[in-house]
């Protein structure tokens, strides 16, 4: 039997904006506050906008319609005249090299997040990002403005340095998503800051970071974030989330935690932000008086405290020397948090 094709012509032309476009990052923008917006995506050349708004210039002086094209280098700054407005990147798969999403300087819109969209639309890229950050241009490691969404869990990522701060959106299990994303080579993932994006709606095991000695991460913070600190030794960080909400959901040993450091060769610092509020189940074997002793943090802060009743923190530095069973930890009290955060690669 011969088969048989049937085809239909359509007699009407759809022209629906909110449709999704291949291959686009579709951005909406819900107030006129945070002018100019700016979106800097490396690689790509066109972007349209879809309602009451404008290209515009850095200063937001100029007015340059509605349909761009640009260098492949150049960022892409947006005025909205009446909210909301859609503003389209198009051929994200072309995008590489950093890509940023939210306002020209980091106060310009505070708390509130005006910018929404899918997480994944970012990451349709053919090549790696260096970096991805939504959030202020100025202030790389701050999020304002930004309100991406979407399930992160099993999303897959070509970048090197992912910036999620503060996203207040997006939800899933970090664990997965570092799991994913991580495999040892530097020219993927290698930085992840998710801190102060709402713990209610992510998930995250320390027990992931297990021989992740390229990645530096600031985990979520909250009581869904959990594990034993000395995973954090087989990363190049060189502290923990200090956050309250994240501190006491922690458990394990400070030595254990150095001998992880020491089994991967790091022989730098790591530090603990110690105050009223954290560290509860983490504990710390040391000599005191000449004598050995084991505390929790919480109670070395105490007698911290006791001594120094102006303080409102202290960082405790610990560095070390020898090997296996001859690790030797020392530790000291810094008024100030000891810089930077991470180990180079």
């Amino acid at each position: 039997m011969a088969t048989q094709c049937f085809v239909f012509r359509l007699k009407e032309e759809v022209n629906n904006d909110n449709l999704p476009r291949f291959n686009a990052l579709n951005a909406r923008i819900t107030n006129s506050a945070g002018n100019p917006y700016i979106f800097r995506c490396e690689g790509i050349t066109n972007a349209e906008i879809i309602g009451d708004g404008y290209f515009t210039n850095s200063t937001d002086t100029q007015n340059l319609g509605k349909n761009l094209t640009k260098d492949p280098d150049d960022r892409i700054y947006v005025h909205v005249t009446t909210a909301p407005i859609q503003v389209l990147l198009l051929d994200m798969n072309k995008a590489t090299g950093t890509i940023q999403i939210g306002t020209r300087t980091s106060g310009k819109m505070n708390t509130n997040r005006y910018i929404e969209f899918d997480v994944a639309e970012a990451f349709q890229n053919d090549e790696p990002y260096d970096s991805v950050n939504f959030g202020a241009e100025n202030q790389a490691t701050q999020n304002t403005g930004v309100s991406c969404s979407g399930d992160i869990t099993n999303l897959k990522v070509l970048a090197k340095s992912v910036y999620f701060t503060g996203c207040a959106q997006i939800y899933g299990n970090a664990s997965t998503f570092i799991e994913n994303n991580y495999d040892g080579d530097s020219n993927n993932l290698t930085l992840l800051n998710i801190y102060a994006t709402p713990s209610s709606k992510i998930t995250f095991n320390t027990s992931c970071l297990q021989g992740k000695n390229k990645l530096y991460i600031a985990p979520p913070t909250g009581s869904n974030c959990k594990g034993d600190i000395k995973w954090f030794g087989d990363t190049r960080c060189r502290n923990c989330n200090d956050s309250t909400g994240m501190s006491n959901t922690l458990t394990g040993s400070v030595n254990e935690l150095v001998e992880h450091l020491v089994a991967q060769g790091r022989t730098d610092y790591f530090y603990f932000m110690l105050n009223n509020n954290r560290w509860q189940n983490v504990t710390y074997t040391y000599n005191d008086n000449g004598s050995p002793v084991t505390r929790t943090l919480r109670q070395i802060w105490e007698l911290y405290k006791a001594e120094n009743p102006e303080a409102t923190q202290v960082a405790l530095k610990l560095t070390w020397s020898g090997t296996g069973e001859n690790i030797v930890i020392n530790h000291e009290f810094l008024t100030s948090e000891p810089l930077p955060r991470y180990n180079p690669l």
